[in-house]
């Protein structure tokens, strides 16, 4: 009800930009609903086998499991305690710290004000019944809203070298270094996915589907997000 009836089309809105800037995003659809009622989001499960013929077993541990915390403590912490989990656990550093860098970006361009602990996650599977020969990897993202438009607030929920908002140059150059890449890759890396992400937003916003456009409440929404993705 009320400026809530819009979520489901800002999410799917918002996993859509993901998708079309080359981040690995769970797979989702719009989903119309009867009764005058705005249309939904649904999104795939990506931590069960694809069909009775995958013998893999995928465990999802997302970040309040991965560091033995409750779940009501999932806004607790900061970037940097989240990168050092996945890093520890991840068989695969060097593409799995690009993918968090990402996902980090993404959230901030986004205005993204919902990203904790438990909206990142990580993947073990295994096939066969040596559990030991496991792969780790950081998860699809998921559950991506800009919450700008709810909250009217740009902070980030974790923060990143002290900051919930107005991360700078700097900002992006130290975290690349949290990361072990190279300050002024992470930064022009950062600069180039935060342009493609307004460019991609912009464009999707020019074009919504007719289940979006059939309720003016959710095109506003997800013009009013556009605008603040466009001020990055």
């Amino acid at each position: 009800e009320g400026n809530l009836r819009s979520i489901g089309a800002l999410e799917w809105f918002c996993l859509r930009v993901s998708e079309k800037v080359g981040i690995n995003t769970a797979g989702h659809a719009l989903v119309p609903l009867p009764h005058g009622l705005p249309p939904a989001v649904l999104v795939e499960r990506f931590d069960i086998p694809e069909n009775k013929a995958d013998s893999r077993r995928v465990l999802m541990q997302d970040l309040c499991s991965l560091a033995k915390i409750p779940s009501h403590k999932k806004d607790t912490g900061s970037i940097e305690q989240c990168a050092s989990l996945v890093k520890k656990a991840s068989t695969n550093w060097e593409q799995d710290k690009l993918a968090l860098f990402d996902r980090v970006v993404l959230s901030y361009a986004l205005r993204d004000g919902d990203m904790h602990r438990k909206n990142l996650s990580v993947l073990k599977t295994v096939d066969g019944p040596d559990f030991a020969a496991a792969s780790v990897r950081f998860a699809p993202a998921y559950d991506i809203v800009s919450t700008v438009v709810y909250k009217h607030s740009e902070r980030m929920m974790l923060p990143l070298d002290g900051k919930r908002e107005e991360f700078s140059d700097k900002t992006w150059e130290y975290f690349g270094k949290i990361l072990e890449m190279d300050g002024s890759a992470a930064r022009d890396r950062a600069t180039i996915l935060m342009k493609r992400i307004a460019e991609e937003a912009v464009a999707l916003c020019r074009t919504l589907p007719p289940e979006i456009t059939a309720h003016p409440d959710c095109v506003y929404a997800l013009q009013r997000a556009t605008t603040k993705i466009v001020e990055v």
